[in-house]
């Protein structure tokens, strides 16, 4: 018998590999897209404490932050009215929540003492502004 070709029975056997393997990848994938989006989140809150401690120096005025539905507020005190001077725009599909909104002086202090939750179905960060103005990012 002169054999050419696969049978049937092999080419389905083969096509559940493969199926099975990419159902493996794409669970992967998914989970690192989520993390990588967290993760991008984590980055823009904690880049905007650290300018916005820059920024009070800076300018000799104290900038406060606020967290309104998934966006960071910044505000600066003019006249000692609060103006708001900027809008971050963050992720719609990561969980924020912010215990208080940090205010930033020109000495470098921070007053009150904030920390922020930032997470997803599987990965969690907790960043947090001591009184001092260090900013730590924890993954929880």
């Amino acid at each position: 018998m002169n054999k050419k070709g696969m049978s049937l029975v092999e080419l389905f056997f083969t096509l559940s590999i493969i199926t099975f393997l990419i159902g493996l990848g794409g669970n992967t994938f998914n989970s690192l897209i989520e993390m990588s989006k967290i993760y991008s989140v984590v980055k823009d809150v904690r880049n905007s404490f650290v300018m916005s401690r820059y920024e009070a120096v800076k300018i000799n005025s104290p900038i406060k932050i606020k967290l309104k539905e998934n966006n960071l507020i910044v505000y600066k005190s003019i006249n000692n009215k609060w103006e708001k001077i900027n809008k971050i725009y963050l992720c719609k599909r990561c969980n924020l929540s912010m215990n208080s909104s940090p205010v930033f002086f020109p000495n470098g202090y921070v007053s009150p003492t904030c920390s922020v939750i930032v997470g997803g179905s599987h990965y969690k960060y907790k960043i947090t502004v001591s009184f001092y103005g260090r900013i730590k990012v924890k993954k929880i």
